[in-house]
């Protein structure tokens, strides 16, 4: 039995077909994996379409929303993510209503930084080592059961490097706990 061959232009549409079909299903992956712990997609899709107008980003959309990912859900480099700082801020919490205030305060400090710090390194007010500086810090505040007053500062610390009445230099380990509130030599 003999094959029957497709002429040119069928062979050409049946590829144009199977590349808009794998490519739509690509979108749809992407937009049905957004993890549902994190702020809805379209914040973090509008952020970055306001940076693209203003000439602030060089990067693509898809890069970005892996930065994002990486803030909320960790990486290699910084395994704790802000949802898991935060679930562990909130565990070391005795009272429920304290737990209840802190974690949307929490949610909506954590939108705040991620915002500023997935732009370009250019533009941005809030650097990693900002980042890590109050994760760390978080733990002592934890430790110290400070873990209300500890946000109240980063709240504000965030603001004002925002405002600019803050320099991110000043943002360090020591503003938050001297060294003798948690050097063990």
């Amino acid at each position: 039995m003999s094959k029957i061959p497709y002429p040119k232009y069928q062979k050409i549409l049946l590829f144009v077909l199977v590349s808009l079909l794998l490519s739509s299903c690509a979108k749809n992956i992407s937009q049905e994996s957004w993890p549902q712990n994190m702020p809805k997609r379209q914040i973090f899709v509008e952020s970055f379409n306001e940076q693209a107008k203003l000439g602030q980003n060089d990067n693509s959309l898809s890069n970005h929303l892996v930065w994002i990912k990486r803030f909320y859900q960790g990486s290699i480099i910084y395994p704790l993510g802000w949802n898991r700082m935060t679930e562990m801020l909130v565990d070391t919490l005795d009272d429920p209503a304290t737990a209840k205030d802190v974690e949307p305060r929490m949610r909506a400090l954590g939108l705040d930084i991620c915002l500023e710090w997935a732009k370009n390194n250019s533009v941005r007010k809030i650097d990693s080592a900002a980042v890590a500086t109050w994760g760390n810090a978080l733990r002592t505040a934890s430790e110290e059961d400070e873990q209300s007053e500890f946000i109240t500062k980063v709240e504000s610390d965030v603001q004002a490097l925002l405002d600019g009445s803050l320099d991110l230099k000043m943002i360090n380990r020591e503003r938050y706990y001297p060294p003798e509130d948690y050097d063990n030599f």
